[in-house]
């Protein structure tokens, strides 16, 4: 009796603690400069191929707010000299691997977002990439545990982190170019 009490409190742990869901994430920002130091004219936002759900639309309001929100940009309604033109392109991919054991199933649902950013000026080309991964696992015993899976607001916060990880990038670019010639009028 006493082995059999043993086996059912064991497999009911193995239940609880094996069969629940992993998910990280997490987006935050602060302002990265004190006065903005580039123009920037929106011009285009293009979804490629994948498995985004989210309209072109409503990602360049996530892009511009992002941007705005570093305290580094300034938006304009027209190219200007002084400035850079922006074409953005991002793209969201969504795989699924299964593992099946006898008493035990795994999944890993992965979430990829892309965002690239295309910045023109009459002098620069440049571009800049972000990336973020967003991975669910799931482990369910004898078919006993939650499902996860990936959620619409899942998608825009990869999306949201990928987009400052590219804009970051491009501040760097910027603060580094604008050290170089004050080192160079020196």
């Amino acid at each position: 009796m006493k082995i059999k009490s043993m086996l059912y409190c064991g497999m009911l742990g193995i239940i609880f603690f094996g069969g629940c869901a992993q998910r990280e994430i997490i987006f935050t920002q602060n302002s990265i400069c004190q006065a903005p130091i580039a123009k920037i004219y929106l011009k285009s936002v293009q979804k490629k191929g994948g498995n985004a759900t989210i309209p072109q639309e409503e990602f360049k309001t996530i892009l511009s707010g992002i941007m705005k929100d570093t305290g580094c940009i300034t938006f304009v309604s027209s190219a200007q000299d002084d400035g850079y033109v922006l074409n953005a392109i991002y793209q969201v991919d969504v795989s699924t691997e299964e593992k099946k054991e006898t008493f035990k199933t795994q999944a890993q649902n992965t979430l990829k977002a892309k965002v690239v950013l295309n910045l023109s000026s009459k002098d620069v080309l440049k571009r800049v990439f972000g990336e973020s991964t967003i991975t669910v696992e799931e482990n369910k015993v004898l078919g006993i545990g939650e499902s996860e899976t990936l959620s619409r607001d899942d998608e825009i916060k990869a999306l949201k982190n990928s987009s400052l990880v590219a804009i970051k990038n491009f501040i760097t670019s910027l603060q580094q170019s604008n050290q170089e010639i004050q080192t160079q009028q020196e």
